[in-house]
């Protein structure tokens, strides 16, 4: 059972952890969009043509597909979290010769994934359209591998 004080503990956790990312987030994007002007003409646009003089809400996401390719983009370049949360394994297994015992620590460079050209082909090049299908939509199959903070249970 959980007490007052593991409670507080835990919401002091998920509010740092959520101020931190949400805050260099946004500083790696201001220095994309410094480095990649024609990138802020094309949100700018998008933005102006969706909003307009209203305050945005989440109703507007799906119409804004360029601006949902840009923060992703920035996720996997500015990649915060390089190194996941560590997971265990539920069962023995053998990989490339070694065998892993059930209940290994194991720890997953997300870098490696986000930065392999094989899944992201041009890896070191800051490219938003990446994640823009063939329509301009945000669905390209780039979406589907972006793990920024990990996948799966810890």
């Amino acid at each position: 059972f959980t007490t007052d004080e593991q409670l507080a503990g835990t919401v002091r956790d998920f509010f740092a952890a959520g101020t931190e990312t949400t805050s260099l987030t946004l500083r790696w994007a201001l220095l994309y969009l410094m480095h990649h002007p024609e990138i802020k003409t094309k949100l700018q646009k998008e933005i102006d043509s969706v909003l307009g003089k209203e305050q945005p809400a989440m109703e507007h996401k799906e119409r804004m597909p360029m601006v949902e390719a840009f923060l992703l983009e920035v996720q996997r370049m500015a990649n915060i979290l390089p190194l996941n949360l560590p997971h265990t394994t539920k069962e023995d297994f053998w990989y490339q010769g070694y065998l892993f015992p059930k209940d290994s620590i194991m720890f997953f460079m997300i870098d490696s994934v986000l930065s392999d050209p094989e899944i992201f082909p041009e890896s070191l090049k800051f490219n938003p359209e990446r994640f823009l299908d063939e329509d301009g939509k945000f669905a390209g199959e780039q979406k589907e591998k972006m793990i920024p903070f990990s996948t799966g249970k810890s």
